[in-house]
This record gives structure tokens, C-alpha cells and sequence, in this order.
């Protein structure tokens, strides 16, 4: 999962992962297939432990606007302590790079980006009970591009800063639009 986070899919050899994982190449092959179902398998870890416990906040009942932007600010300060320029989000490197040439990597990335999506709709309906739930979506959408980006962006930037600007005036707008 690191390797793939920090280098990419293509940048990724079997290789570099026989040499970081300690396995052989046959065992690889033979436990997982092939290149793209180790980089699945990778995929589903750094989502069960990397992006669900800390996005729980956001799916709570009760979880507001605040929740949704403290989550966001979470995980800007662990991207600080990891150091940044960073390795972004596996997942929008897998967007980006993987998505777009496999069809099991994409249903991987559609089925987080719709639980995410879910996750900040809640929110925002809670936040603004008086949206219908149709608009309540279309801001989550709007909420998970500006996300996505935000994480592009950390692969960038090498102080916080800019990130934490980019929250603070994402969440007036969407404050003043609410």
C-alpha cells in the first residue's frame, strides 16, 4: 500500500514490490494475481485504515458542517506530520492514474467517492434541513471535488498553509451559499 501511495501504479514494478514486501515474485502472482489485485488489496487497506476511521466523524448522526470541515482540517495536519510535499491520497492518485485504464480500479474509486459523497450529504442536510435531499447531494459532489483536489494539491505545496486557506475560504462559500 506505501509504495503504491507514495510512487504510483506505473511507477510501481513487481520489482519494487518483491523487493519492499520481502515476497517472492511467485508468491505475489500466486496470492494475488497479478500487479492491479495487490494494488486493489492495498487500495481497500489504506481506505478501511487510513480514510474510514477518520471520515466516521463525518458519517455520525448529528455530524454537521463543522464535522465535515474538521475532518478536512484532520487531515491536512496528518498530511503536515507526514510531511509535505506528500503522497497525497492513494485513492485521487488512483483517480487520476489508475482509474481511467482499469475497470476494477474505477469501481474501486466510484464506490468510495459515492460512500463519501453519502457521508457529506448527511451532513450538510443536517447542517441545512431546510435543502431538499437532491441538493443536498449536489453540494456533497461539490464538497468531494474540492476534496479530491485538496489532496492533489498537497502532493505540491510543502507548508500547510495553502491548504488550510483553501478550507477556510471553501467553507465560506459554502456556508454562504447554505
Amino acid at each position: 500500500m506505501r509504495l503504491f501511495w507514495a510512487r504510483g501504479f506505473t511507477a510501481t514494478s513487481m520489482d519494487d514490490l518483491v523487493t519492499h514486501t520481502g515476497a517472492s515474485r511467485h508468491s505475489l502472482y500466486r496470492d494475488f494475481g497479478g500487479k492491479e489485485a495487490l494494488y486493489l488489496a492495498g487500495f481497500d487497506i489504506y481506505r478501511d485504515t487510513i480514510v474510514l476511521p477518520a471520515f466516521a466523524q463525518v458519517e455520525d448522526d448529528g455530524a454537521s458542517l463543522a464535522t465535515l470541515f474538521d475532518y478536512l482540517n484532520v487531515r491536512i495536519d496528518s498530511a503536515e506530520r507526514l510531511g509535505l510535499p506528500g503522497s497525497g491520497c492513494l485513492i485521487v492518485n488512483a483517480t487520476t492514474e489508475t482509474a481511467p485504464l482499469s475497470a476494477a480500479v474505477a469501481a474501486h474509486v466510484d464506490a468510495h467517492n459515492a460512500l463519501l459523497r453519502a457521508g457529506f450529504a448527511k451532513a450538510i442536510a443536517t447542517s441545512a434541513p431546510y435543502l431538499d435531499p437532491e441538493e443536498a447531494d449536489e453540494l456533497a459532489g461539490t464538497v468531494l471535488t474540492f476534496s479530491n483536489g485538496l489532496w492533489c494539491l498537497s502532493r505540491r505545496v510543502s507548508r500547510a498553509d495553502p491548504l488550510r486557506k483553501h478550507v477556510a475560504t471553501f467553507r465560506r462559500l459554502l456556508e454562504w451559499r447554505l
